[in-house]
């Protein structure tokens, strides 16, 4: 457990308590209605919680997406950190986006194959070839569905899912930064459309934003720890650490963008 952050700090503690709090509301109206809870009993409960801790306190924090600090820390580190991360943060999505939607298949099994090769090279485990890399990438873009389908919320699972993916494979072919931060950008692009472009209208505006801004704070504090720890383990050379960043991305991804 730890805490992270300059301005705005944030700690493992209280994220895992969201998340374990997130699954007993589940449990809660599944045992007593027999569903979930709508969107809008999520903001009602997420406004009365507010409330009772002394007021939105949210409307105070302006989020933005920091790709120059993300930019500045990944250009000091060695290759295989700059994908460790890139993997994390496409790790967290694709977990959730498949907790999702489970039925789609194919795609997801390209998606996960390509993911899985990132890791291996970052690890040390294996030492691609670029036209490996570049056939994974290539599949990437076969998963994302074509612009002329029907836009539905299943689809744009599968693709913010596979360009977050798809960059970090980027990555592994001659270790760009620009693709670690593209990996990194998109979780708060998909959370952007899913609080904006995928909730009902019959949601109130600042109903949508006070959803958006806890996903998007939540997001990009576990990205500032996975920073912090990327440069640790460059300092400490801890190879064997790395497999905490991937087996904590893919849990936080499979609880937290499931809660959605």
């Amino acid at each position: 457990m730890g805490w992270w952050g300059a301005d705005v700090v944030v700690g493992d503690q209280p994220l895992d308590r969201l998340g374990l709090a997130a699954n007993d509301i589940l449990d809660g109206f599944n045992e007593t209605l027999g569903r979930r809870p709508t969107r809008d009993e999520w903001g009602e409960l997420f406004s009365a919680a507010l409330a009772a801790a002394g007021g939105d306190l949210l409307v105070r924090v302006e989020l933005t997406f920091d790709a120059g600090l993300i930019r500045d820390v990944l250009r000091s580190q060695p290759v295989a950190l700059r994908l460790a991360f890139a993997a994390a943060c496409a790790e967290r999505l694709l977990s959730g986006c498949e907790a999702r939607t489970p039925t789609i298949g194919e795609p997801w099994d390209a998606l996960r194959a390509a993911l899985a090769e990132v890791w291996n090279v970052a690890e040390g485990r294996d030492s691609a070839e670029e036209a490996t890399l570049q056939t994974h990438s290539a599949r990437c873009a076969g998963a994302i569905p074509p612009d002329q389908l029907p836009w539905t919320v299943e689809l744009s699972y599968l693709t913010f899912a596979g360009n977050c993916v798809r960059n970090a494979v980027q990555a592994a072919i001659g270790g760009p930064v620009e693709s670690a931060v593209g990996a990194a950008r998109v979780p708060f692009d998909a959370i952007e459309y899913w609080c904006w472009g995928d909730y009902e209208t019959t949601i109130a505006g600042d109903m949508k934003e006070s959803m958006r801004r806890t996903l998007q704070l939540a997001e990009m504090t576990r990205q500032r720890r996975d920073l912090e720890l990327v440069a640790e383990l460059a300092t400490a050379g801890e190879r064997d650490r790395w497999r905490e960043l991937r087996e904590r991305a893919r849990a936080e991804g499979a609880v937290v963008w499931r809660n959605r």
